[in-house]
C-alpha cells in the first residue's frame, strides 16, 4: 500500500513541478514586456502629480512636498541626485523616462523632464506575516492532496486485500466462497465480476464432476460386456457361439462410439459456445431432411403440420444455423420415438417476432416435478422412460445448449396427444 501510494504522490508532484515551471518560464518569457507595461501603469499617474508639481514649484517648496510624504505608506517615494544616478546606472533612460528595476516588488525610476532629478518609487512594502500566510496556505494543497490520496488508496487497499483474500479462498477449493457486493466495499463493478465468475466457476466444476462420475458410470457396463464376452469367446470351442460373442462385441464397440462422440459433443457446447453460422435458411426444408432421416417403427405415425406455410411463403426463411439447429430437432424426434405409443406430431409457429417448434408423442409423458432436471446430463427419469429405452442421456442437453446459443430456449408441456410436449423457441426479430 505504501509503494503504491508513493508511485502515485510522486507522479502527482511530477505533474505540479511541471506545470509550475511551465508557468514560471512562460511568464519570463512570453509576459515579461506585459508584466513591465502593467507596472508602468501602476506608476505613471504617480509621476504625472510629480512632475506637475515640480513644474509649478520652486525647488525648495518641491522637495518639502515630497519630504512630507508619508513614511507609513506601502509605496515609499525618494528623490535621488540626477547626475549622481546618471553616473551609477548609465543610460538606462534612452528609451523613456520609466524604468521598472524589479517589476516582481515594483521598484521605479522616474527621471523628470525640467529638472535633474530622479525619484524612485518602491519598493512596495506589504504585510509580511500576511503573504508567508498565503505562501503556507498555498502550499498547503499539496499536504492536503497527499492525505487524501493516501486515504484513497488506503480504502481502496482495503478492498483490494478483500478480493485478495476471496481469490485465495476460491483458489483453494472453496468454490461457495463469495465477495461482498456493499457499496463500501464494491470496486466498480469487480465484486460482481467477481461473483459472477465464481458462480460460473463453481457450476463448471460441478458440472464436470458430474460428468466424469456420469461418464465412469456409463462406460462401466459396455466395457464389463467386452471383457465378458472376450472370455467367454476365449474360452468357447464352437465357431457359432464365437461368432455371436464377436457380434456382440461389435456391437458394444459401437455403442461405446457412440457414447464417446456424445460426451465429446456435450463437452464441446459446455466448454464454450461454438460459434454458430447463422443464415436465412428454409426451416421447412431442413424439418423434412430431419423426418427423412429418420427410421421409424412401422406402428408408429409421424405427421407434419405445415400449415405455418400456407399464409405467406416468406415465413419459411428464418435466421438460424441449420446444422445444429437439425441436430437439435432430430435429437427431439429420436426422444419421442423411443417414448411414443403409436404417434409423433410437429407443429411450427411463426410470429414476427419469435418462431416456437413442437414436438409432441403420445408417451407417458413427463412428470412436472422432474421436467426441471430432463435437460441435464446423463439425466434419466425413474418411470418407463429409463435405460430401457436406450441412450445415454446426453441426447436432451446438447438440445437445450444448441437452442440456447440461438438466444432462445426450450422447454416441456402436455402434449395435446396425452404424452409429452418439447417446445423449442428462438428470436426472429425483422427489421
Amino acid at each position: 500500500m505504501v509503494r503504491l501510494f508513493f508511485s502515485f504522490y510522486l507522479m502527482l508532484l511530477a505533474v505540479v513541478f511541471i506545470h509550475q515551471v511551465i508557468g514560471v518560464y512562460s511568464s519570463h518569457l512570453w509576459m515579461h514586456e506585459a508584466i513591465v507595461q502593467d507596472k508602468v501603469n501602476d506608476d505613471i499617474g504617480l509621476f504625472h502629480l510629480l512632475e506637475q508639481l515640480q513644474q509649478n514649484l520652486d525647488e525648495q517648496q518641491f522637495k518639502e512636498v515630497v519630504n512630507s510624504y508619508p513614511k507609513s505608506s506601502n509605496m515609499p517615494i525618494e528623490l535621488l541626485d540626477g547626475k549622481a544616478f546618471h553616473r551609477s546606472n548609465g543610460t538606462i533612460f534612452e528609451k523613456s523616462n520609466i524604468f521598472i528595476a524589479q517589476p516582481d516588488i515594483n521598484v521605479a525610476f522616474y527621471k523628470f523632464i525640467h529638472a535633474d532629478l530622479v525619484v524612485r518609487v518602491g519598493p512596495v512594502r506589504t504585510y509580511q506575516p500576511l503573504i508567508n500566510m498565503d505562501d503556507i496556505y498555498q502550499k498547503s494543497i499539496f499536504i492536503l492532496v497527499g492525505l487524501s490520496v493516501l486515504l484513497w488508496i488506503f480504502n481502496l487497499q482495503k478492498k483490494l486485500n478483500r478480493l485478495d483474500r476471496a481469490a485465495t479462498q476460491f483458489g483453494d477449493g472453496d468454490f461457495t466462497f463469495r465477495v461482498s457486493e456493499a457499496g463500501r466495499h464494491q470496486i466498480g463493478r469487480l465484486n460482481k465480476s467477481f461473483n459472477i465468475m465464481a458462480q460460473r466457476i463453481e457450476a463448471l466444476v460441478k458440472a464436470n464432476k458430474s460428468l466424469t462420475n456420469a461418464v465412469a458410470h456409463e462406460l462401466r457396463t459396455p466395457i464389463s460386456r467386452l471383457r465378458f464376452q472376450l472370455d467367454m469367446m476365449y474360452e468357447e470351442s464352437d465357431d457359432d457361439l464365437r461368432k455371436e460373442y464377436m457380434f456382440g462385441i461389435s456391437d458394444d464397440v459401437n455403442e461405446l462410439t457412440d457414447l464417446v462422440d456424445e460426451i465429446l459433443t456435450y463437452a464441446r457446447f459446455e466448454a464454450e459456445t461454438p460459434a454458430l453460422n447463422f443464415q436465412m435458411n428454409s426451416l421447412d426444408e431442413s424439418l423434412r431432411r430431419v423426418i427423412q432421416a429418420r427410421h421409424f417403427d412401422s406402428h408408429l405415425k409421424l405427421t407434419y403440420d405445415d400449415g405455418w406455410l400456407s399464409d405467406d411463403e416468406e415465413n419459411n426463411n428464418l435466421p438460424f444455423d441449420a446444422k445444429n439447429l437439425e441436430r437439435a430437432i432430430g435429437n427431439l424426434l429420436t426422444n419421442a420415438q423411443k417414448y411414443a405409443d403409436n404417434h409423433i406430431h410437429i407443429q411450427v409457429i411463426r410470429t414476427k417476432s419469435q418462431c416456437t417448434v413442437y414436438v409432441d408423442d403420445d408417451g407417458p409423458g413427463i412428470p412436472e416435478q422432474e421436467r426441471s432436471d430432463i435437460f441435464s446430463p446423463f439425466k434419466r427419469l425413474d418411470n418407463s422412460r429409463t435405460k430401457a429405452t436406450g441412450g445415454y442421456g446426453i441426447g436432451l442437453a446438447i438440445v437445450q445448449q444448441i437452442v440456447q446459443g440461438h438466444g432462445g430456449q426450450v422447454s416441456i408441456a402436455d402434449a395435446p396427444l396425452g404424452g409429452a410436449r418439447f417446445v423449442v423457441s428462438w428470436p426472429v426479430d425483422e427489421d
